[in-house]
């Protein structure tokens, strides 16, 4: 438990949700990256309900 306590706030603060919040990328890598995940996202199906998947 105790490791617990000191990791999860450095998680926490170091830790990013998207490319644009990672501070340890460079801006090329960032541009690439958010590309590419916006590429993925124009060819994926569209999101379903669990009516449809059921």
């Amino acid at each position: 438990m105790f490791p617990f306590l000191i990791a999860a706030p450095l998680w926490w603060r170091l830790a990013a949700d998207r490319p644009s919040e990672a501070r340890w990328v460079s801006d090329a890598e960032r541009d690439y990256i958010e590309g590419a995940i916006a590429e993925e996202q124009r060819h994926a199906p569209e999101a379903k309900g669990y009516r449809d998947v059921f």
